[in-house]
């Protein structure tokens, strides 16, 4: 994945934002490297300290990430023993669960749940649902705006047909890995029951054996020693062997 945005505003400070629709091994990892790597390029040799810049990346998932039921999660370097005390405001790591976020218009209540509730649900809202959003953040109606006419440009649509295309074959790629992983599931699954009805059988039958010649050498008299040291049964189960046979 590359970095969708990568913007600076007035203050200095740089914003990474990203969208990733797709989990990843060691996400955390590299959205942490990817921060480090801006915030380290950002002082000239000579330059002092001070003109370090804040680094804030901001990566928003289509998946479920983090342990937590928030969908807004803030990463900074703070004391584990005094979580109010901050290192450095210096670096900011946001991640933005969209499954966690609240997909109800009339549920919305911060600025921050109505833009995310935009950017999922914008291209399905009919009108009444688009006025109705629109009144809670009207900033929201300049942004579709920009959207649209950035969307109309023939070398973006291209670019999207292209990722949907890119999307598509992927989940059939997955669909296909998860069909092949069941399907062998099974099969392993079919060898192990078979697998383990002959190990019970034939433990049922060693069972049988040694019920069937302590009945015989207990005819004959053997001693309990004897008949334990050939079927290498303890001297109480063949007891309880014995009795239960003598009552039939």
């Amino acid at each position: 994945s590359v970095l969708d945005i990568h913007a600076q505003d007035q203050t200095g400070s740089k914003f990474l934002i990203e969208m990733q629709a797709h989990s990843q091994e060691n996400f955390g990892d590299r959205i942490t490297m990817y921060w480090s790597r801006i915030f380290g390029r950002a002082l000239r040799k000579g330059q002092d300290y001070k003109k370090l810049p804040r680094v804030v990346s901001i990566a928003f998932t289509d998946f479920n990430f983090l342990e937590t039921n928030d969908y807004h999660t803030l990463f900074q370097i703070r004391s584990s023993k005094n979580p109010k005390l901050l290192l450095t405001d210096l670096l900011e790591i946001h991640i933005i669960e969209l499954k966690k976020s609240i997909d109800r218009i009339e549920n919305l209540k911060t600025s921050l749940e109505e833009w995310l509730f935009a950017l999922k649900y914008g291209h399905t809202l009919n009108g009444a649902e688009m006025n109705t959003l629109v009144k809670k953040n009207p900033k929201i109606k300049k942004a579709i705006k920009e959207w649209s006419n950035f969307n109309s440009s023939p070398k973006t649509r291209d670019a999207v047909e292209a990722r949907l295309k890119g999307l598509l074959d992927y989940n059939a790629k997955l669909a296909y890995e998860r069909k092949q992983g069941i399907e062998k599931g099974i099969e392993q699954g079919i060898e192990q029951g078979i697998e383990q009805g002959i190990e019970q059988g034939i433990e049922q039958g060693i069972e049988i054996k040694n019920i069937e010649t302590v009945i015989r050498m207990s005819e004959k008299n053997q001693s309990l020693d004897f008949i334990s040291e050939v079927t290498g049964l303890s001297i109480t189960e063949i007891v309880a062997i014995q009795k239960k046979h003598k009552k039939k």
